[in-house]
């Protein structure tokens, strides 16, 4: 058996099915007539199929820029809703957060005033950490972002992780 024979390449068939549309070549009295009504199966394989998730796009290093304006204003917005919070963690306008202990809003303004100090000193590390924490990209995303082997940016990731570890005061 040869290895094409054993995959189906047809094309997957249409959720709709034929007699929801007259056909105007018959020209068919119910043609002008009301349309069929389709069944819940029918309603379902129509909902699944509209509803798909478009297939995930690759990103290209000419999204670089943007990605990291993203990563960064989410950093900011999460440590200005953190400070907002105050020691106590009171403000009913963020309850969003109230969930974090006091030790977990402490470490999350820690690891910010650590990845400032990174920034100064290296700027490429810092972003792949905000790409990485704020963003949620994996390794490979962050590869086929900068444009970087998936070996190098794991070697980096390690180096930024054992940095902010070794800076990080709580």
């Amino acid at each position: 058996m040869s290895l094409s024979s054993s995959f189906n390449f047809s094309p997957s068939p249409s959720p709709f099915p034929e007699n929801l549309v007259p056909d105007p070549a018959t020209n068919d009295a119910d043609a002008t007539g009301p349309h069929p009504v389709p069944d819940s199966q029918v309603l379902s394989r129509i909902f699944h199929f509209v509803h798909q998730p478009p297939p995930p796009s690759p990103l290209q290093p000419d999204d670089l820029p943007r990605q990291q304006a993203t990563a960064k204003a989410l950093r900011t917005l999460l440590v200005e809703q953190i400070k907002e919070l105050g020691p106590a963690g009171t403000d009913p306008a963020h309850a969003a957060h109230h969930h974090l202990s006091q030790a977990d809003r402490s470490f999350v303004l820690a690891t910010n005033d650590a990845l400032d100090r990174l920034e100064k000193i290296d700027p490429d590390l810092c972003a792949l950490v905000e790409l990485r924490y704020f963003l949620g990209l994996d390794l490979e995303e962050v590869a086929q972002l900068t444009g970087d082997s998936q070996q190098t940016i794991g070697v980096r990731w390690r180096l930024a992780r054992t940095w902010l570890f070794q800076n990080t005061r709580i």
